[in-house]
């Protein structure tokens, strides 16, 4: 991940703030046969690519050194506590001006939900939690397998809520269709993962005790 790339991902979410997709390409499914949902590709996608960058630096050197550490959690934990009290309705009501919910857009992943999010991640990087790898293996599999998992979801969430709706499921019975479908989830995880590990042992190259050499390993015989 370079440099230049977080800089176009950082362009392309500005571009959007400014609504400058939709003044000069108007609604892009007009061209492409393309249809974005409703998160906004080019928002979102700063976002996630912020996430890789991330990762991928802090396995070659820590992020936050100890020189800024204590500032830094300082800074993070203000706007974390104050975007969880505005959350939960602690701020006074003449503090919630109105405009404030356009800078937190969600589906177009707006300035203050961007800073809400960066504040949560300099926590975590400042705390550095190293839980058991057996603890993280769920959320591993889960990850490794996470492009099977999102398209398995999609038609999962829609058939659990439309059994909710029609059954008219009390509070308890909603709470186990939401538990089956997380098993659900894990489930075909484990499934996805299995079938790729048998491909790949299908695939792979026979052992060396089989492969026959290029050349004679004895000298021929006259």
């Amino acid at each position: 991940m370079t440099e230049d790339q977080l800089e176009q991902e950082a362009l392309g979410w500005l571009a959007e703030q400014l609504k400058l997709d939709a003044r000069l390409i108007s609604d892009p499914t007009r061209l492409l046969p393309l249809r974005w949902g409703s998160f906004d590709l080019l928002a979102w996608q700063f976002l996630w690519v912020c996430g890789v960058a991330i990762g991928e630096t802090s396995l070659r050197r820590q992020i936050i050194g100890p020189k800024y550490r204590t500032a830094l959690i300082a800074a993070a934990s203000t706007v974390v506590l104050g975007a969880l009290s505005f959350r939960w309705g602690f701020w006074p009501p003449a503090w919630r001006h109105p405009d404030l919910y356009l800078w937190m857009d969600k589906w177009t992943l707006g300035p203050l939900r961007v800073l809400d999010f960066g504040a949560w991640a300099v926590l975590l990087l400042a705390w550095n939690p190293r839980p058991a790898a057996r603890l993280l293996a769920p959320a591993a599999l889960l990850g490794r397998n996470s492009l099977a998992v999102f398209s398995f979801h999609l038609p999962l969430v829609i058939a659990a809520t439309t059994a909710i709706q029609m059954l008219a499921a009390p509070n308890a019975w909603q709470t186990v269709i939401g538990l089956l479908v997380i098993v659900l989830l894990f489930a075909w995880a484990a499934g996805w993962e299995y079938c790729k590990r048998r491909r790949a042992k299908t695939t792979a190259a026979p052992p060396a005790k089989n492969v026959k050499p290029a050349f004679p390993t004895t000298p021929a015989t006259a």
